[in-house]
């Protein structure tokens, strides 16, 4: 079983022909899905064939019923707490006819998340514990120490609005960190590998993989996945072996397709818990991910 600690929201997509410009307006189609990393990977876990269980908060409202409704629909099993004092977390995005997208999120709920002893016996029957890194620091935190602990896998990852205090606090925890090439880069500055002090984003793509092996090495213990669009996923392992993996058509990472991110995420997570090396986990999920347009 693969638990995932992550945020989850009710979100609202509005699809139009054309993104509307800075104060604009278009006409769009509304549609109502799970939303939030967490629930996003965690949705493409079990559509992938895995048995998944996501932790999450929610409010005590209109929001919340609904996100209970369309989790059920889904066949994904959840683990709520509820918070009254605070709102169901949301999101609202835009989207155009080539999947390009803009979109705001209010996490209300997913901030007071905290970890409780059922979550904790939970964790005892996983085979695998995946956190997004919009998941509640401090839960999360506890939660990868226990996984450890008990000799459970541990899955980090990091989107490219990754909050940079989480990183700090849970990148070291993990087994592996799934991480955008913008999300690596924040990484790197953290940790001044190498002496790099100001590292920008755009200087990973111009690097060589053995010098991006080199930088995953000095920066972090554990292995890391970095989405990097449509070069594809570089894996570096703890053991000092890097690769990357083409894409094939494929965009993965800050740039990708609606959902193309969180979907890679699930079906990479999937295919660890079923006993993958992670080069295969890697490649068998871009395989499975969608193409780019």
């Amino acid at each position: 079983m693969i638990l995932v600690v992550g945020s989850l929201l009710l979100n609202r997509t509005y699809r139009c022909e054309r993104l509307p410009s800075e104060c604009g307006c278009a006409r769009a189609a509304v549609s109502t899905e799970v939303g939030g990393c967490g629930g996003a990977v965690a949705l493409a876990a079990v559509k992938a064939g895995a048995d998944a269980v996501l932790a999450a908060a929610v409010g005590d409202d209109v929001d919340a019923r609904l996100l209970r409704s369309l989790v059920s629909e889904s066949g994904l099993r959840t683990m709520l707490s509820v918070c009254p004092d605070a709102p169901t977390g949301s999101s609202a995005t835009f989207a155009d006819d080539s999947d390009r997208y803009y979109r705001a999120e209010a996490h209300a709920a997913n901030a007071l998340f905290e970890a409780g002893p059922d979550v904790a016996r939970a964790l005892e029957g996983a085979d695998l514990l995946v956190v997004t890194c919009d998941a509640n620091a401090l839960a999360a935190e506890r939660l990868m120490k226990l996984a450890s602990s008990r000799g459970i896998g541990t899955v980090l990852f990091a989107p490219e609005s990754a909050n940079v205090a989480a990183l700090k606090i849970l990148v070291p925890l993990a087994d592996l960190v799934v991480v955008s090439d913008a999300g690596f880069s924040e990484i790197v500055r953290s940790h001044n590998a190498l002496g790099t002090g100001d590292f920008a984003d755009e200087q990973l793509h111009a690097l060589t993989d053995a010098k991006i092996g080199q930088l995953c090495r000095a920066a972090l213990k554990g292995d890391i996945a970095i989405m990097m669009g449509a070069r594809g996923v570089f894996v570096s392992q703890r053991d000092g072996s890097h690769k990357l993996v083409g894409a094939d058509g494929r965009h993965i990472g800050g740039n990708a397709r609606l959902t193309a991110t969180e979907k890679f995420v699930g079906r990479l997570s999937a295919e660890i818990e079923r006993g993958q090396g992670l080069v295969s986990a890697v490649r068998k999920a871009l395989s499975e991910s969608d193409p780019a347009r």
